[in-house]
């Protein structure tokens, strides 16, 4: 009789549950801790899922869910091929990491690979802020980069492997830099004392020179140049351009590189003036200096003066005045003007 009852009480349990369950949907959450702590899965699916508390209200609930359906949303990093955090990373940064290359974004940067927030689009970096950054490009499948790009010093973007063309560049011998169109140039620091620039290129010199010094060729060498110090003197070759942006004048394109042809040739190599306006010393050997007189060396070494006599004044014109040179103190007898470079 007890066991009819029994049966009788769990056949309605199993009823009602089974007509409960033709009404109505239930969602329900597993949790599961084995192996302890984290369980394994062959597959794992799900149309939309979170990872974190991502509406921070500090628990983990139904609303941290993605509300369309094909969406992972995860709170802190995503890694791959990873078990452990790399030291010294910014984890609160990086949203992506992939075995030591990290993706991130903040209010400064769109993109930023690395730690720290950057103030470009684009940011590369190691994901530790060490190393050199740097953008490889390869045509091919070889191991190599056909191209690289990198950032050498904090100061110096390089491009390594490949020349740099802008616009349709079909030259022969292939040029290491082609811009088919125009191109504008202008002081990057905008402090000179005046807005006066010229193209500079560097020669070998012999003893001591200064920006705004006359130079001419040593008699009896190749290339070499040194401070002219003869008046009218016709091996005049030019004027020492400054590199420095405080200077009167400042070169804003320079040709060549002083050290590395220190390097490689083992005499010293100036920048001296090619084209353009230039700061040039001058003297009173010759009276005042107005705008538009030509200018030869003088007595001194390294300064240039009016030129007077027209018969020695062929082949010894190294520039034209284009600023007045007429002190009141005649102790003041040396000072630099602003010259155009013009060899004749």
């Amino acid at each position: 009789m007890i066991k009819r009852i029994v049966l009788a009480v769990l056949g309605g349990i199993l009823i009602l549950f089974y007509g409960l369950n033709d009404c109505f949907a239930e969602d329900i959450t597993i949790t599961t801790y084995y192996p302890s702590p984290n369980g394994i899965y062959d597959q794992l699916l799900a149309s939309k899922m979170a990872v974190g508390d991502m509406n921070g209200d500090g628990s983990l609930n139904a609303s941290d869910i993605p509300t369309t359906s094909g969406n992972l949303f995860v709170k802190g990093t995503i890694a791959v091929n990873r078990t452990t955090p790399l030291s010294g990373a910014d984890w609160d940064l990086i949203k992506l990491d992939l075995n030591g290359f990290g993706l991130a974004a903040d209010s400064n940067a769109s993109v930023l690979f690395g730690p720290a927030a950057g103030h470009s689009t684009i940011e590369l970096r190691e994901i530790d802020n060490s190393g050199t950054p740097h953008i490889d490009f390869s045509n091919d499948n070889s191991v190599d980069y056909d191209a690289r790009i990198i950032l050498l010093d904090n100061n110096e973007l390089n491009i390594q492997g490949a020349n740099l063309v802008i616009g349709d560049a079909n030259t022969t011998p292939a040029l290491e830099l082609y811009v088919n169109g125009r191109m504008g140039c202008s002081n990057p620091q905008a402090s000179a004392t005046k807005h006066v620039f010229d193209v500079a290129e560097i020669m070998p010199v012999e003893g001591e020179v200064s920006p705004g010094d006359v130079v001419v060729l040593v008699a009896g060498k190749d290339r070499v140049l040194s401070r002219g110090k003869v008046p009218y003197d016709r091996l005049v070759a030019g004027i020492v351009s400054s590199e420095e942006n405080s200077a009167k004048s400042t070169a804003i394109f320079l040709i060549g590189n002083k050290q590395d042809a220190m390097r490689k040739t083992g005499r010293q190599h100036e920048f001296v003036t090619i084209v353009g306006q230039v700061a040039v010393n001058v003297c009173l050997e010759n009276g005042s200096i107005e705008p538009g007189d030509l200018l030869v060396t003088s007595s001194v070494p390294g300064y240039a003066m009016k030129g007077m006599d027209q018969q020695k004044m062929f082949g010894a014109v190294v520039g034209k005045a284009m600023e007045r040179f007429a002190p009141q103190d005649p102790a003041q007898d040396k000072g630099q003007i602003i010259a155009l470079l013009s060899l004749h």
